[in-house]
Order: structure tokens, then C-alpha cells, then sequence
């Protein structure tokens, strides 16, 4: 059948149609077209809509405007009919009538739509000649289904371009093949009259078959057809779908078979505004082109520069083909030089002749490849498998590099045969390249492979864990040295994940507490301990008791299927006799008899071995056995109880266990419920609590259902056994004791009960179609169906993980959209392509994206061996922020890493120590990037010992400690920490303390190194556990929280928020679950949304409420969703402006730091004064005024650039003193030491928080806490203390006293000089004394006291004559009746200057520790005092009655001028 020709098709733009009006209106064939292309399409638009059916009448006026009978036979002419839903129909059946009822007018009907079922339904089965000639029902097959909708597309055709009667030949074509046939009436319209009044010639009938596919044939008198040649389905053929009036035909209904008008007829559905549609207008409907395969809505498919419509019905190219001919030259360009498209001879070969041209067939133009400079006549110029224009157009891979991420893997292969990113060297983030992964190239196990035919020691490219152990696979080459291709690397039954990170046990190792059982078996098996060989610390190894090794008495055993002699490797006294295991083998205690563990009476004298060892008797001898003595165990009186092994029969504690069956299992025979789980031993052996899971047992030879009773959580799920059959607590369902996971939802049964809230035997509990399992790795509720989605795919437009990035975004970028951190880096994925949280945005991972974006999936873009989310916000090693798509930010050709990890360098100086050579030379120099003094450019030995004076390595000497961090040189050399820097990470605890655990006390379960000592922690990092808080803070803390936490444990309370997190982003207590005691721990109050500060809200997410703003920035929830903001971030972009101001008041971008990209973040120009939209007014560097003091530190911009501050951060090294006060000693009292040998007295390091480095910061050393002493920070031999502590401010080396200021209110008031002129104290008494003596009149004193001072009154009779004023107010006073007079009331007066003087003195005295500052006098107050002057000795301070006497017996006997200062130790050895 040839190609059907479509010009004019659409009725918009038909020519030459005899298509009578819609709605009235009609138009002579060949006549005008204009009222048919306006009304018909308004009309068919109208009837697509909801509108279009407003009311019967209206849908009446519809449907007779397309009926051939309406308006007295001037209707459409066709069989077309309006049908419900907006859709169109033709009548298949005989009854070609729609339903109708009487309309009230003689004669007259109207169509009723409600009379139609309400549902299209697929058109699968109808009436037909089937076999044996008769007329049965049944399903059509696929070759008449091609042929019906053929002709309903021809039909269709002729209908839309007035062809009626051509159309009504293809209407009866439909009717053979689809319709009932009637063989009673009419007989002139039923099938047997079609063929005779369509199909009555042969040219006719093969046009049938044409059409169809099908030969018409007799059979027994009735109309048949069979199939000859299946047809090919025509481009635009709609679907097939049916609507059926409702009581139609159904299956064998003869009735309607044989009585049509009992049976109306079922239509076929046709889209006809979907036939009408050309979206692209290229002269091809969208049906057309669906079928052609071109796109509808591209009108050049191929860009060949012809319209699809143009290449199909005028040039007959190939739509889909830019050079339908493979001459070289495309379709468009043939036609406009006038060539044959479809002749390849007439094109020119050349690339040059013709830009537009591909003729390597590579997708790319002539053009583009000189663009690309690829070869234009290979169409795969770097030979990678892929061709130039996939990899330019598809992969945006480079077409000139065979591998273009330099993974060792070619582009074409990593498309093609590994499915992996040719873009990205590490596909799956597992830190190993995808060309190592496949070529197992850094994997020295070879025995296992990932791919059976691939080399030896190959992993899953295309997966993080290749052998699903828990560990990443390049953790496990590169740290963990554990076969990524094998789980279980050791052995020994437990996987190398769990062992890792679980059980902290080696990998590599099968028994890693050398205690001869593997760890496998001891977790599995024993239930011991893996990391500790003597688990019951009975003094013999688990190995021992289980194998019975050490035991000589074979016949008893505490596992009677075990080997013989075993003991109870849980149990210190397995038989229970007071005696323990290792002391019954080798006695230590009371006896030198070995006794047998497993038999409480080994002698069988009827007493037992542990009263026989108090009774000082031979337990190996039962003859000195007397029950009926006074010896402990015995029954000397009547109706005394008996022990347990009186009688082996009995069972006093009534638990359904005799004392025999007790001793055998190791239960205790005088409790019932031995492991205190609510269910009695008997029970538990028996497994009679537990009917309903009998399958399981721990016991795999006892009784169904049985469960440990010796162990009151026999499946460890965090629910005891007693309330797993008879639960209590947290919910009401009885789960499996013997089953951890009850359901199979992957969530351990405690955890479904005790933090997610779900139904622990319903794996999907809200019933929302995804198990709860994976709600809760998702992130979404498992307590609420509507969030449910089982595929990102549900919504491209959400963001279900918060990450900034939707599902469609996350599809194109390849990363989780269900985790936020894909790459596990710290930084989420939408921070991560959009660069914010990057400073450095010259440099980009994809180029053709925003500044400074990283890489999503790999954790380190520019592998330098820290993760982006460090080199930005740096945790671990140092303070410095590097660039994460540049791998050495300072160029001084040392990765950052290197810098970082290994050689403590500043990766953003290439001259740390600014000795005059790079970072880099130094190190291949073999000098100290860190010491100027080794820095001799022209030195042909840096570092050397060739001159005299030269300073010696560390290694000099291996015994010594020169950084006085309790470390020798070797332990240094060893560990790997610096000798010369007591706290080599930098995170306020020294190296030795960090080694030896010392200064965590309060955790020392936990290590870093496993084998350490307890609470060890990392030397080498100052964030061991990465939670975000350094280890010095961790375990005293001094930023964001009081609290203490774990620094070897990431989340010290365990509700899933890093300690770090905890207190510097949300506030919460670190150690407490719930900060808010509101019944939901804090992690998943973050998780919903909620404030886990707030109880109120602990049952709400913050999608219950739209209006709410969670974030208190200013934006209810639904604004933030509109501006895509965080709604649990109050300043989104972390730019110093809340997300609220930054839309409301300042109109800058919430999302964007720099809203107008000139180099100053918003908040920056909002305190500047300058305009945040506009770039022009940013100022880049602080030198832009070198006078202006931005951070008020007391030093402007150009002193702080010459000492390197920071001319922002008024405290640059953040120990509490600002820049200025360090620069000029302000704020230090010890004046004699400076950092700076040249500047003001008492300066310290403004760069450096621990200016002396002796692990306390300079600012925690000048304001101790607790009422500790200041120290000096510029002395490290000095620490400071607390008030009554051990060391109160001591010298550590010798324990006396160390001059400091006092830090407590009584210390840092009273230590001074008595006799300084800048006391109070000193000036004061005296003259309070000659005011006291000037007053003679006082009224309460006696009046021989009154004659004696009246005779030591200087201004009395016998002495100096007062002056005539204070005489005559003296004689004032007198008249008046005062009781006082002029002196007296001077005397007052500087009674009252003395004590507001004395009071202003110590109150800057006791907050300051110098008092007032009169160093324009002295820099040093002591410098003043005489050699007779001495310290006082006050309550409250350090300084004793006692010292003062030892200072005075100095002063008498010494030839020295000055006293020794009050430092020395104290003699009575007693606190201060």
C-alpha cells in the first residue's frame, strides 16, 4: 500500500473540501474554506473541554452538527457522532443511531450522552467468523487490529477533507471487520449488503484487501475474510479504544446479534483534535509524527534544513536522516543547489565545499569538528569506541582524549562496557579510580574478582562496596588492607564492615584478642567479648574455657555438646561454688589444690570448694567434709535449707528446672529468672512464653521457641525477651525473641519500637507501598503513607533529601536524590554544583557550570587527600581553607593533603616558616618547612650539621623530650608527631596526653588506637572522631557547650547528630538524646523539621504548618519553599543576613552570598554601608583603607596586613584576647616576657591561640576558669589551675609557686606589695588615724579617753594653734548643740575618700589582677618596692602566714637586697 498523501489533512488549513458546516453552517464543495477553518476547529476545540459540555443542549447542538442526518440531511454527511469526554466516535454496529429519548416533539429525539458508558475501554474482542463458518465471539488478533485502525485513519482522512462516499466505503470496511452482522432484518444493510454495494466488483475487493490485509470470502452464506498479507500500521493510526452504550453487547448475546435495535452500537473513539494538531507546524500531525518517529515538536528532525512535512509528502527524504542519500551533503543543502537528495553521486565529497556537511557520519558538521578539532573523516578521531559527535553532544566527553578523566579506563569502554562516567575518574566515590577498580591495579588481593573474566583483584566500578561488606571499597585497600571482593577478609564469620565499625575487632585478623576462638565465633557462638581474651576475667582466655584446654577434670562440662572440660567463658565461677575458674585450675587464693570448675563440691564431701577454701580444708578431700558442723554450707540445725547440690532433684526456686538441669545450663538455682528478663529459666528453656514463633530457637537442639536464659536479650534488638512475648513497653505487639527483625523491614524490632514508633511485625507500616526499612534510609516518614513515593522519579520537581537539588537535577548530576551528601564530603550535592560553600570561584570541576562547583560524587575533586568538605571548612589538621578543585592552593608543589596530613605546612603559604624557601623545596631538601632557621637557599646541606652552632635534628637523641609533651624523640619518630611542637595537631591537648588517655578521664572505653591505652585519641588529628568539635574542646570544653563528650565517639548520645553539630549548629546537649525532654530525640526532630529545644513540638513536622517558620528568619515555611531557601537554616547562604531580611528589606538573594558578585558577601556591605546589588561598590581587600579599623581591634587595616591578622576578625587566632590587646600587652599583667623580643611589654602572638604553646590558649591563661591563677602566656613553664586545685597555678617542674596573678577574686586582689605607693591601704590608714585623733568631742567615749586624745591633738592647747575658721565653726557647731566639730567632720569626710578610693582600687584589682595602671611610673609594680618591702598575707589568697615568716627569716639572714618572691614552695605541703 503505498504512502497515503496528507496535504491539506489539517482542517484549519484544508483546500478543496466538501466537509458540510458544523453547527449549521455549509460550504458547497470546492467553495470558500473560511467559515469551515473558524468554526470547525472552535467547534472540536470546545468539545475537548469541560466547557464544551455545559449542558444536554449544548453537547446536542455538538453532536447533530456532526451527524449526516441533521438539519434535514445537511449535516457533516459521515458517520462521525460527539460521544462523552470530549471525544469523537464512529458506529461499528448495525444500529448506527445513538442513544436518544423522546424530546417532546412529535417524531423528534435527542441524543443523551448519559445513555453512554462513562469509560473508554480497550477494543479487544468482537464478533466474527472464526471457525467452522460461524459467527462467534472472541478476541481480535494483532494482524485485524492493524487493518481496523487503518481504516479508521483513512475513514478519518476522507471525513476531515469531504470525501463522504470514499469515506463511507472505508465505514463499511470497519463494519465487516469490527461490527454484529444481522441476519434477519434489513438485510441490505447488514454485512452481506455492504459487499454487495461496496465491494461488488474485483477491483474493489483487492482494494479491501489493500487496505486490510484481508480477502473477503463466502462463508455458508455469511461474510468472511482471511488473512492474506498483515498490513503495515500507518503512520497517525490511532489507538483503539471503545465506548459502549450502556446495556451493549456482551459476550454471546445472541439477542443482540439477532435483534439490532435492541442492541445500539458500540463506536470506536477517535482524537480528532489530536489528528488536527501539528504542534511544530511542519505539515505532519503529531499522530503522524509519533508513528514516523520525527519529533512533533521539532519541525526539522534531522536539521537538514527541511520542514519533516516538506521531506515526507514533497522530497520523500528521510525525516530522520540529515543526508538521506550518504553523499555528504545534507537534504536542505542538495535542495538548494538543486541536486538529488536521494543521489549520492551529485555531492560533493569534499568537507570543505559544504561547513553543514558530516560525512564521517559523526553527528558533527564540517563546522563543529574544526570547531572541536576533530577529524571530519573519521568519525571517531581518538579511537575511544565513541563517536566525535557523541562524545561532544551526548557525553561531553573530550573527542580528542581516548580518556577523558584520565581513570585509566577509555571513554568508550567506560560508556559501552563498564557503564561508568567517562567524566568521572571515580565513578562510585570509593576512592578508587574506575580504571583501578576494573584493571584491580592497587588491590593486592588477586585471589577475588568482582568480574569472573575481568584481571585478577577487579572491583564494581559502578559500586561504592563491592562485596556489600560495609566498608568502601577503596577504604579497604587503601586504610583498611581487607579484600574488597571478599566480606568476610579474615575468615572468621564476621564481615570486614561490622568488624570495623561495629565490633572494632581486625579484619584482617580471625582472632583478634589472640584467644584461640575466631571473632566470629566469639560474637556468634559465645557471645564473648572479640577485643578482650578473658571475657569474665576469671584469668583464663575464652579459648581455654570453651575448649577446656587448661581444665584437667574431662568428665564435666558447662556445654554438654562441648569439648570436654569447658567452663563457662561468660561466667568467672561457672559452677558457682564462690571459687573462680581460674583460681579453681590455679589456685591463688586460700588453697594450693586445683579443683574441678565445673563440680561445686569436687570431692564430693557435701560441702562445697569455695566454703572448703574459707574453712582452710582440703577440697580434694571429703573426708574433712562435715555438713553438720558450724562450717558455712552446712545444715547443723534442723530444717536448714540444703545448697543446691544436696539434692540434684529438687528446685527451690521453682522455676521448672531442677538444681541438676541449673547447674548443667549455668542458671542460677535460687532465681527463677536468672537473666532478669521477665520470663523464669524453665520458661525460657522450654520456649513455652513463646508459642507463636516456635520456628526459631537459640538453642537449635532444644524445644521450639526456646530463648536464652541467660541473657535477657537473646536476639540483641534492644527489647528484653520477656517483653518481646509479653511486650510492655513502647508497643503492643508480640515479636520474635529469637529474631531481631521480626518483620523483615530491615529495622532492628527495638529500633522500630523504641525510636521510629512503627509496627515491628508489619514491614510497611503506614501502608504506603514502601517498607519502613527504606522510608527510614530515605529520610521519609514510615508513620505516614502520603510521602511514599517509591522512585525519585514520582515528582522530578521535588527535593525529598533538602539538598537544593530536584530529582530531575539529581538524574542529570548522578547523585542520590535521597541523600542530601552523596559523596559523603560534608558538603550537600546542591552546595556542591552551585559552589556555595566554595570562596575559591575562579576554579571549577565542570566547566561549563557555576563558580566554584565540586564534584558531587567524589568526596575529594581535586585529590589532594582531603575532602572538599574539609578544604572549605576544615576539621582535621588545620584551620587553613584551601580550594577543592585545586590540589596544591599555594603552588608550593605540595598537595594541600601533604601539607595538611604530613608535613603540618600552611597549604595557603608556600613559605610557612618564611624562611625564603617554598614548602616544597624544603621537603625534597630534607629541611624543616617549619623552622626558618635551616632555610639556606644556597646551602649545599639544608639542614646539615657542617658548621659549628648548627642545630641538631630531633633524632639527635632519641631519649630526649624537647617539646615537654611527655613523648621521647623515638616515641615522637614513631607515632609520627612533631618533637618539637608539644600539641602537634593543634587541638589543645599534647601529644602525650592524647597517647596515654590522660586528659580523658570520663571515656575511656572508647580509642582511637585500639591497643592504646584507655581513651587514647588521635596525636595526629585534632578531630578524631570528625564530629566537628577538636578533641581539646571535647574534653573541656570552652566553645558552644559546657558539656564533656567522647572524642572518640562521633555522637556521644546516640541520637544521630554529631556532637559537633549538636553544639555549634542546632544548640542541643551533646550528651542528652532529648535535649528537650519532649519524647523525640534530637536527631529526628532535625530530621522532621522540629525545634529540639521545644517539647511543644515533638509531634510535628514542619509540613504540618505552611505558615510556621521553624528558623525564626522571618519566612513562614511555604515562603521558603517559593524562594528555595532552608526553612530550618535562618540565613540560607550563610552570608550574615537572615533569609527574611535578605528578601523583605534588603531585596538580595537568599541563596547567594554575593548577590551581586563583586567580592563582598551581603552581610559584609550591609555593616559597610555599601550596596549588596551593586558590584561596583565592593571592596576586595582591607588595603582599600589602611587607616580604617573595620573589626575595632585597636589595629587598622595597614598594621594588621604588615603582622598578617585578619582585618575582619578583631580576634584572629580566637583565644579570646583581640589583636590589638596582644599586639600591645594590654591585657597582660606579666610584663617581662613578650613574644615579640622588640614590642610592647607583655605582647603576645595575635596568630597563635597558645602564644607559649604549653596546650592552654593565652586567653584561657590571663581569665582562667574557676577561679584558677592567671599565668603567663608567654611562659610554658607555667599552667594555670583552680583555687585548692593540685595545680594551682605550680610550677610543674619543682611544684612551687610561680609567681602568677591571682585568677579567684581573693588571689588577684590581695597579692601586693604592702608598701607600694599605688595602695590604697598604705596612704589611706594614715590618714584615717590623724582624722580619728583631730575628733576630741565624741559623746560615747568616756571621759578619761576624751582627756587623752584632747592631749594627743596636734591642734589642741598643747600643740599647734587651729586656725581662727576652724575655731569659729567649731564655736558654730557648739551653739548650734552638734555633737561634732570641724575636724571631726573632715575626718569623715576623708574617712569617706579612703573607702570609695580603697573600693574603686580592688574592684579593677579583682577583674583585672593589675589594679590601676600607673606603668607611666613602672611597667612592673614590684619594680617600686623597697628591700624592706614584703608581700601580705590575706585570707583567700595564696600567700600563708607561713610564707611570711619564711620571708622574714630570709630578710634577717640573706646578704641579698630582695626577698625571695613568694613563689617557693609551700613548706607545710598542705593546700592554699
Amino acid at each position: 500500500m503505498g504512502v497515503l498523501k496528507r496535504t491539506g489533512f489539517r482542517l484549519v488549513v484544508a483546500t478543496a473540501t466538501s466537509l458540510s458546516v458544523v453547527a449549521g453552517v455549509t460550504v458547497a464543495p470546492h467553495g470558500p474554506v473560511a467559515p469551515i477553518a473558524h468554526a470547525a476547529p472552535r467547534l472540536i476545540n470546545n468539545m475537548q473541554t469541560k466547557e464544551g459540555y455545559t449542558d444536554q443542549s449544548v453537547w446536542n447542538v455538538y453532536a447533530n452538527g456532526l451527524d449526516s442526518t441533521a438539519n434535514g440531511g445537511k449535516g457533516a454527511g459521515g458517520l462521525v457522532r460527539a460521544v462523552r469526554n470530549g471525544r469523537f466516535g464512529i458506529w461499528i454496529d448495525q444500529n448506527q443511531q445513538a442513544p436518544e429519548v423522546p424530546n417532546g416533539f412529535p417524531g423528534k429525539y435527542t441524543r443523551n450522552w448519559e445513555l453512554w458508558e462513562p469509560e473508554e475501554k480497550d477494543f479487544t474482542h468482537t464478533w466474527g467468523p472464526y471457525q467452522n463458518g460461524g459467527v462467534q465471539w472472541g478476541e481480535i488478533e494483532p494482524a485485524r487490529k492493524i487493518a481496523i485502525r487503518n481504516l479508521l485513519w483513512l475513514y478519518m482522512d476522507d471525513y476531515l477533507h469531504g470525501r463522504m462516499d470514499a469515506g463511507k466505503v472505508k465505514d463499511a470496511a470497519l463494519y465487516i471487520l469490527a461490527g454484529t452482522d444481522d441476519l434477519k432484518h434489513h438485510s441490505d444493510i447488514n454485512k452481506q449488503g455492504f459487499v454487495k454495494r461496496y465491494f461488488n466488483t474485483v477491483a474493489a475487493r483487492q482494494k479491501f484487501t489493500e487496505w486490510t490485509g484481508y480477502e473477503l470470502v463466502n462463508e455458508g452464506g455469511q461474510v468472511g475474510y482471511k488473512l492474506v498479507d498483515e498490513v503495515p500500521l500507518l503512520p497517525g493510526a490511532p489507538e483503539l479504544k471503545v465506548i459502549n452504550p450502556k446495556g451493549s453487547i456482551s459476550e454471546n448475546n445472541q439477542k443482540a446479534m439477532n435483534t439490532w435495535e435492541e442492541a445500539p452500537g458500540r463506536v470506536l473513539v477517535v482524537d480528532l483534535a489530536a489528528m488536527l494538531k501539528d504542534t511544530d507546524n511542519d505539515g505532519l500531525n503529531d499522530d503522524e509524527e509519533k508513528n514516523l518517529g520525527t519529533d512533533p515538536k521539532n519541525p526539522d528532525t534531522d536539521d537538514d534544513g527541511l520542514t519533516d512535512g516538506d521531506e515526507v509528502k514533497k522530497h520523500k527524504t528521510d525525516p530522520k536522516t540529515a543526508d538521506t542519500d550518504d553523499g555528504g551533503v545534507n537534504d536542505g543543502d542538495e535542495v538548494k543547489r538543486g541536486t538529488d537528495p536521494k543521489d549520492p553521486k551529485d555531492d560533493k565529497t569534499t568537507p570543505s565545499d559544504d561547513g553543514k556537511a558530516d560525512p564521517d557520519k559523526d553527528g558533527l558538521t564540517n563546522d563543529e569538528e574544526k570547531a572541536h578539532g576533530t577529524d571530519p573523516r573519521n568519525p571517531d578521531s581518538d579511537g575511544d569506541g565513541l563517536k566525535d559527535g557523541e562524545e561532544v553532544k551526548k557525553y561531553e566527553t573530550d573527542p580528542k582524549d581516548s580518556d577523558t578523566d584520565d581513570d585509566g579506563l577509555n571513554d568508550g569502554d567506560e560508556v559501552n562496557k563498564h557503564g561508568t562516567n567517562p567524566k568521572d575518574p571515580d565513578t562510585d566515590g570509593d576512592g578508587l579510580t574506575d580504571g583501578e577498580e576494573v584493571n584491580g591495579s592497587k588491590n593486592p588481593k588477586k585471589d577475588g574478582k568482582y568480574d569472573p573474566s575481568g584481571k585478577p583483584g577487579n572491583t564494581d566500578p559502578l559500586s561504592k562496596d563491592t562485596d556489600g561488606d560495609g566498608l568502601h571499597d577503596g577504604d579497604e585497600i587503601i586504610k583498611h588492607h581487607t579484600d574488597p571482593n571478599d566480606k568476610d577478609s579474615d575468615d572468621d564469620g564476621l564481615n570486614d564492615g561490622p568488624e570495623v565499625n561495629k565490633y572494632r575487632t581486625d579484619p584482617n585478623d580471625k582472632d583478634s584478642d589472640d584467644d584461640d576462638l575466631t571473632d566470629g565465633d566469639e560474637v556468634n557462638k559465645h557471645g564473648t567479648d572479640p577485643n578482650d581474651k578473658d571475657s569474665d576475667d576469671d584469668n583464663l582466655t575464652d579459648g581455654d574455657e570453651v575448649n577446656g584446654t587448661k581444665n584437667p577434670f574431662e568428665k564435666n562440662r558447662f556445654d554438654p555438646s562441648g569439648k570436654p572440660g569447658n567452663t563457662n567463658p561468660n561466667n568467672p565461677d561457672t559452677d558457682g561454688d564462690g571459687l573462680e575458674d581460674g583460681d579453681e585450675l590455679d589456685p591463688k587464693t586460700g588453697s594450693d589444690k586445683v579443683t574441678d570448675p565445673n563440680d561445686p563440691d569436687t570431692d564430693d564431701g557435701g560441702v562445697n570448694d569455695g566454703d572448703e577454701v574459707d574453712n582452710k580444708t582440703n577440697p580434694r578431700d571429703p573426708k574433712d567434709d562435715k555438713p553438720g558442723d558450724d562450717n558455712p554450707g552446712g545444715t547443723t540445725n534442723p530444717g536448714d535449707s540444703e545448697t543446691p547440690n544436696d539434692n540434684g532433684k529438687l528446685d527451690p526456686d521453682e522455676d521448672g528446672l531442677t538444681n541438676d538441669e541449673e547447674k548443667v545450663i549455668g542458671t542460677d538455682p535460687y532465681n527463677p529468672d536468672t537473666d532478669g528478663d521477665g520470663i523464669n529459666d524453665g520458661d525460657e528453656v522450654n520456649g513455652t512464653k513463646n508459642p507463636k514463633f516456635p520456628e526459631n530457637k537459640w538453642d537449635k537442639d532444644g524445644k521450639p521457641g526456646n530463648t536464652n536464659p541467660l541473657n535477657k536479650d537473646t536476639d540483641h534488638d534492644g527489647i528484653h525477651d520477656g517483653d518481646e512475648v509479653n511486650p510492655n513497653i513502647g508497643s503492643d505487639k508480640i515479636t520474635d525473641p529469637n529474631n531481631p527483625d521480626t518483620d523483615g523491614d530491615r529495622l532492628e524490632d527495638g529500633d522500630e519500637v523504641n525510636n521510629h514508633k512503627t509496627d515491628p511485625t508489619d514491614t510497611d507500616t503506614d501502608n504506603g507501598g514502601v517498607d519502613d526499612g527504606d522510608e527510614v534510609k530515605r529520610g521519609t516518614d514510615p508513620l505516614n503513607p502520603a510521602d511514599d513515593k517509591t522512585a525519585p522519579s514520582d515528582n522530578g520537581k521535588a527535593d525529598p533529601d533538602e539538598d537544593g537539588l530536584t530529582n530531575d537535577e539529581e538524574k542529570e548530576h548522578g547523585t542520590d536524590p535521597y541523600d542530601p551528601d552523596s559523596d559523603n564530603d560534608g558538603i550537600t550535592d546542591g552546595d556542591e554544583v552551585n559552589g556555595t560553600k566554595n570562596p575559591f570561584k575562579d576554579n571549577k570541576w565542570d566547566k561549563d557550570g557555576k563558580p566554584g562547583n565540586t564534584n558531587p560524587m567524589d568526596d575529594d575533586t581535586d585529590d589532594d587527600g582531603i575532602d572538599d568538605g574539609d578544604e572549605v571548612d576544615p576539621a582535621i589538621g588545620s584551620d587553613k581553607v584551601t580550594d577543592p578543585n585545586n590540589p596544591d592552593t599555594d603552588g608550593d608543589r605540595l598537595t594541600d593533603g601533604d601539607e595538611v596530613n604530613n608535613h603540618k605546612t600552611d597549604p595557603t603559604n608556600p613559605d610557612t616558616d618564611n624562611g625564603g624557601v617554598k614548602d616544597g623545596d624544603e621537603v625534597d631538601n630534607k629541611t624543616n618547612p617549619r623552622d626558618p632557621k635551616d632555610d639556606k637557599p644556597g646551602d649545599d646541606n639544608p639542614g646539615g650539621t657542617t658548621n659549628p652552632g648548627d642545630s641538631e635534628t630531633p633524632n639527635d637523641n632519641g631519649k630526649l623530650d624537647p617539646d615537654e609533651d611527655g613523648l621521647t624523640n623515638d616515641e615522637e619518630k614513631v607515632i609520627g608527631t612533631d618533637p618539637y611542637n608539644p600539641d602537634t595537631d593543634g587541638d589543645g591537648i599534647n601529644d602525650g596526653d592524647e597517647v596515654n588517655g590522660t586528659k580523658n578521664p570520663k571515656f575511656p572505653e572508647n580509642k582511637w588506637d585500639k591497643d592504646g591505652k584507655p581513651g587514647n585519641t588521635n596525636p595526629l588529628n585534632k578531630d578524631t572522631d570528625h564530629d566537628g568539635i577538636h578533641d581539646g574542646d571535647e574534653v573541656n570544653p570552652n566553645i558552644g557547650s559546657d558539656k564533656i563528650t567522647d572524642p572518640n565517639n562521633p555522637d556521644t548520645d546516640g541520637d544521630r547528630l554529631t556532637d559537633g553539630d549538636e553544639v555549634n549548629n542546632h544548640k542541643t546537649d551533646p550528651k542528652d538524646p532529648d535535649t528537650d525532654d519532649g519524647g523525640v530525640n534530637d536527631g529526628d526532630e532535625v530530621n522532621r523539621g522540629t525545634d529540639p529545644k521545644d517539647p511543644k513540638d515533638d509531634k510535628t513536622t514542619p509540613s504540618d504548618n505552611g505558615k510556621a517558620d521553624p528558623d525564626k528568619d522571618g519566612l513562614t515555611n511555604d515562603e521558603e519553599k517559593q524562594h528555595g531557601t532552608d526553612p530550618k537554616n535562618p540565613d540560607s547562604d550563610d552570608d550574615g543576613l537572615n533569609d527574611g531580611d535578605e528578601v523583605n528589606k534588603h531585596g538580595t538573594d537568599p541563596k547567594d552570598p554575593d548577590t551581586d558578585d563583586g567580592g563582598v558577601n551581603d552581610g559584609d556591605e550591609v555593616k559597610r554601608g555599601t550596596d549588596p546589588k551593586d558590584p561596583k561598590d565592593d571592596k576586595t581587600t582591607p588595603s582599600d583603607d589602611g587607616k580604617a579599623d573595620p573589626d575595632k581591634d585597636g589595629l587598622t587595616n595597614d598594621e594588621e596586613e604588615a603582622i598578617g591578622t585578619d582585618p575582619r576578625n578583631p580576634d584572629s587566632d580566637g583565644d579570646g584576647i583581640n589583636d590589638g590587646d596582644e599586639v600591645n600587652g594590654t591585657k597582660n599583667p606579666f610584663k617581662d616576657n613578650k613574644h615579640d623580643p622588640s614590642g610592647k611589654p607583655g605582647n603576645t602572638n595575635p596568630k597563635d591561640a597558645d602564644t607559649d604553646g604549653d596546650g592552654y590558649t593565652d586567653g584561657a591563661e590571663l581569665n582562667p576558669a574557676n577561679g584558677g591563677k592567671q599565668t603567663d602566656p608567654n611562659d610554658a613553664s607555667i599552667v594555670p589551675g583552680q583555687i585548692g586545685g593540685e595545680n594551682n597555678g605550680k610550677d610543674p617542674s619543682d611544684g612551687t609557686d610561680a609567681g602568677s596573678a591571682e585568677g579567684s577574686s581573693a588571689g588577684k586582689c590581695f597579692q601586693l606589695a604592702t608598701n607600694s605607693w599605688s595602695n590604697p591601704l598604705l596612704w589611706g590608714f594614715p590618714l584615717a588615724a590623724v582624722g580619728a585623733l583631730s575628733q576630741i568631742e565624741i559623746p560615747a567615749l568616756p571621759a578619761s579617753i576624751q582627756d587623752e586624745l584632747r592631749k594627743l591633738n596636734p591642734f589642741g592647747e598643747n600643740g599647734i594653734q587651729q586656725p581662727q575658721w576652724v575655731r569659729d565653726g567649731n564655736a558654730w557647731l557648739a551653739s548650734i548643740g552638734a555633737q561634732i566639730n570641724v575636724p571631726g567632720i573632715l575626718a569623715l569626710l576623708g574617712a569617706a575618700a579612703f573607702i570609695a578610693a580603697t573600693g574603686a582600687y580592688y574592684a579593677s584589682k579583682c577583674t583585672t589582677g593589675v589594679g590601676w595602671d600607673f606603668s607611666a611610673v613602672s611597667e612592673d609594680e614590684n619594680a617600686n618596692l623597697s628591700s624592706d618591702d614584703h608581700m601580705v598575707g590575706v585570707e583567700g589568697s595564696s600567700y600563708t602566714p607561713e610564707d611570711e615568716q619564711r620571708d622574714k627569716a630570709a630578710v634577717e639572714n640573706s646578704d641579698a637586697d630582695k626577698v625571695e618572691t613568694p613563689a617557693e614552695e609551700n613548706p607545710t605541703g598542705e593546700e592554699n
